[in-house]
């Protein structure tokens, strides 16, 4: 197999310098946990590329970007409306924490974009890939759901549930079944879509929602809308320049 190009590798080193510069002195212990799993998912990463193993999947498609993010939301929406419904206890018990520390905005900016983005590239297409790839499967082939894909999916959904119980010290069966069903329903769509981008928007506005981002950005929008206008026009100019990579954008 031909040695493919390492697309994401620059994201990659991003999300981990992100992470060491704002939970370095937010949450020492957490910061250890998702750093490691930073350093783990680039070497995951590099060595299907210098050996040849496997493709990997992108992290969305130009043609589809739109319908992948049109799924995302929904996907988003009806796991929030299925949690509200049946489920008593707060999703921030599951999915994030209100130890904010010392800076509420940092702890939902940590919690509400940064894991979810790390979580997602971990368990849901690092860890399956490497699965799949060990028992001769392939998460990036167009072929239907068969036994390998199918019992990938639960066991790394039950690898995403454990460690949420083991983090969070999870006790309650409902909260525990819910954290596997959201496991299933994003490695389907990484499944399906063969990307990451509909589980990545998922997980980022499931976890926003449950900490309360999404209510503060709303806010901040409304009472902000100048200083949103120049920066949205500066995102623009700058996604125009020839030769500029935006993380997880370019």
């Amino acid at each position: 197999m031909a040695l493919e190009k390492p697309r994401y590798i620059d994201d990659m080193f991003f999300l981990g310098i992100l992470l060491s510069f704002l939970m370095i002195n937010y949450d020492m212990q957490l910061s250890t946990i998702y750093s490691y799993m930073v350093v783990i998912s680039i070497l995951m990463y590099m060595a299907p590329l210098i050996w040849g193993l496997f493709k990997w999947i992108g992290l969305y498609q130009k043609g589809r970007f739109i319908l992948e993010t049109v799924v995302g939301v929904g996907a988003s929406i009806g796991f929030i409306m299925f949690y509200n419904t049946l489920l008593a206890s707060p999703m921030s018990a599951v999915f994030a924490t209100t130890a904010f520390g010392q800076s509420e905005s940092i702890g939902q900016f940590v919690f509400g974009i940064l894991i979810p983005i790390i979580e997602t590239i971990f368990f849901f297409v690092i860890l399956p890939s490497w699965f799949l790839w060990k028992i001769g499967g392939s998460i990036s082939n167009f072929d239907r759901v068969n036994f390998k894909k199918g019992f990938m999916v639960i066991l790394l959904s039950a690898v995403f549930t454990i460690f949420h119980a083991t983090a969070k010290g999870l006790t309650n069966h409902s909260d525990l079944i819910a954290t596997f069903i959201f496991a299933v329903v994003s490695i389907a769509l990484i499944i399906y879509f063969k990307t990451a981008w509909a589980a990545v928007l998922m997980h980022v506005l499931v976890n926003s929602y449950s900490i309360g981002l999404l209510q503060s950005l709303k806010e901040l929008l409304l009472s902000n809308m100048l200083y949103v206008a120049i920066g949205v026009g500066v995102v623009l100019f700058l996604l125009r320049k020839k030769g500029v990579k935006i993380p997880f954008i370019s």
